[in-house]
């Protein structure tokens, strides 16, 4: 298996998970909407977060996440190339994948172009009628570690977000899930 078919095969994972979910939740609640984008204090970067679907009545709803336990766990310690970055795979999720770099996250050029892109808050690339909107769910910055939930978002996200790491010199990548 080459990186590209792991990548999507976790994200198929992910996505066919998040797909039973929604039509649970559509047979539960009167409100049912994937992929809300929320401004919330603290924890995430720009304090924006997308919840997998927000349920329940039009007057009392709730968040529902996907765990990561829903979700295939890639190899342990297998080693992939893409141009001059090494990236080792552990344990991981599409919905939860722990990047370890060498600098700190926010000093990451290139990112915060990323980000808005892949959070797509003005639903430009949404397509009507399908019920994801390819978007990534939240990133969250700890030292060293860039810890992202890819939600929706196709594969190209992921490599887009490898090229950025080897602009910013990143040569070797570990990633995991922070379960």
């Amino acid at each position: 298996m080459d990186l590209y078919e792991l990548l999507e095969h976790l994200r198929t994972d992910y996505v066919t998970g998040y797909e039973a979910a929604l039509v649970d939740a559509q047979g539960q609640y009167e409100l049912v909407a994937p992929e809300v984008v929320f401004q919330i204090d603290g924890g995430v970067y720009q304090h924006l977060y997308a919840v997998d679907l927000l349920v329940g009545a039009a007057d009392a709803p709730g968040a529902v996440e996907l765990s990561a336990e829903d979700s295939l766990l890639a190899p342990s310690a297998e080693v992939f190339y893409h141009s001059d970055l090494e990236i080792s795979f552990y344990a991981t999720s599409w919905g939860n994948m722990a990047f370890d770099v060498s600098i700190a996250p926010e000093q990451l050029s290139g990112f915060n172009t990323w980000f808005y892109y892949w959070m797509d808050l003005d639903a430009t690339r949404r397509v009507q009628g399908e019920p994801f909107g390819g978007v990534v769910h939240s990133v969250h910055f700890q030292p060293e570690t860039v810890s992202i939930d890819f939600g929706s978002a196709p594969v190209e996200a992921f490599v887009e977000l490898l090229q950025i790491f080897e602009e910013n010199g990143i040569h070797e990548l570990r990633i995991s899930s922070d379960f």
